[in-house]
């Protein structure tokens, strides 16, 4: 079963997903968290010391938002009594990168560039035209396209 959270979304947005009342919950739920929200006031530090110790033992977080979405001091402080498993496409200094996690097997880092594959950006080619057209043809109004 998949899970979400988002305060902003209605729970009938998606009928194969199972929308969570709180972040606390979805956390609990999770053996897999991956995370898509822009970074505002509202979700700087979303994941912090008090929200990662919601997380089961072992999980995998893999953020390809923002870095600052998650406090890093306490990511790395819980990295090792949670046995939690990385994948960072983002951080929250990319030029300064700490050592813990630079070090740690369970870690895997990119440099925002996740998506940089000869499919990936076939993909983002195709889809880049195809939302021209329908924005052309009138199928799609110019706000949809963004953020793809």
């Amino acid at each position: 079963m998949f899970f979400y959270y988002d305060p902003h979304v209605p729970e009938s947005f998606n009928n194969q997903l199972h929308k969570l009342d709180t972040l606390e919950g979805l956390l609990k739920q999770v053996d897999i968290l991956s995370i898509h929200c822009p970074l505002n006031e509202k979700t700087k530090n979303l994941l912090n010391k008090d929200t990662l110790s919601f997380l089961k033992k072992g999980a995998v977080i893999i953020n390809t938002s923002r870095g600052k979405i998650i406090d890093e001091k306490s990511l790395i402080t819980m990295l090792d009594p949670q046995e939690l498993s990385l994948g960072l496409d983002v951080l929250a200094n990319e030029s300064s990168v700490p050592t813990e996690l630079l070090k740690n097997e369970r870690v895997i880092l990119t440099p925002h560039s996740g998506f940089y594959t000869t499919a990936g950006l076939e993909k983002m080619r195709y889809l880049a035209i195809v939302s021209a057209l329908n924005f052309l043809t009138g199928k799609e109004n110019l706000n949809c396209i963004v953020n793809r």
